[in-house]
């Protein structure tokens, strides 16, 4: 189901692509969930590693103006 609200509604080639600041909103919450899965699934470490990166790549491109 991720997969389908990626392509549909986050992707950069995507014809319904959702404006600022609900892009930057969806992303953060799907990355949260990946974060949560993997911590859940006994991955602690890889989970930190993801929201982090996460964070700080949705940050850079919120900076840089594409997000």
């Amino acid at each position: 189901m991720l997969i389908t609200v990626w392509s549909v509604w986050l992707a950069p080639g995507s014809d319904n692509r959702l404006d600022m600041p609900w892009l930057v909103i969806v992303k953060v919450v799907v990355f949260g969930l990946a974060t949560v899965a993997l911590a859940a699934a006994r991955h602690p470490r890889v989970a930190t590693i993801l929201g982090v990166l996460a964070i700080v790549k949705l940050g850079v491109a919120v900076v840089l103006g594409n997000a």
